[in-house]
């Protein structure tokens, strides 16, 4: 696990300040396995205020340190983007029963009769979305 120093020097040189909330939402990203809603982050730094930690979420997005997702609930989800994450595309599972979310491996992108090629090459970003019901809730 990446530690406060190491964090704090990511974030300088993208220009931002180093603060406790920023380092504390970056911490609790760091720690996620599953995108996580701005609630969640609420949740595991209570306390601290709600509207300083969006704010938070938002400029590690803005600094194209996190990516925010939307799986289709109306809810905006935030995580970390990997230094080596060239993946523009990148695949959700949502288990619509517990509603536990799960991330899957980049998806090859077949092209066919009604997608060209050149279309398909000048996309920066994607995001497949599955919902259904997970093997512990089946």
């Amino acid at each position: 696990m990446v530690g406060d120093a190491e964090n704090a020097a990511k974030l300088r040189r993208l220009g931002l300040r180093v603060t406790p909330i920023r380092l504390a939402v970056f911490r609790v990203l760091s720690r996620a396995h599953h995108p996580m809603s701005h609630r969640d982050v609420v949740e595991q730094l209570r306390g601290t205020d709600r509207v300083s930690i969006f704010r938070t979420l938002t400029s590690l997005v803005d600094a194209k340190l996190a990516r925010r997702v939307e799986l289709g609930d109306h809810t905006w989800r935030f995580e970390l983007v990997d230094a080596g994450d060239d993946a523009a595309w990148r695949g959700t599972f949502s288990c619509i029963r517990c509603l536990q979310i799960t991330r899957f491996q980049p998806l090859e992108i077949r092209v066919g009769p009604d997608v060209s090629a050149a279309v398909v090459a000048g996309l920066e970003d994607g995001e497949v979305q599955v919902r259904g019901v997970c093997g512990t809730c089946r």
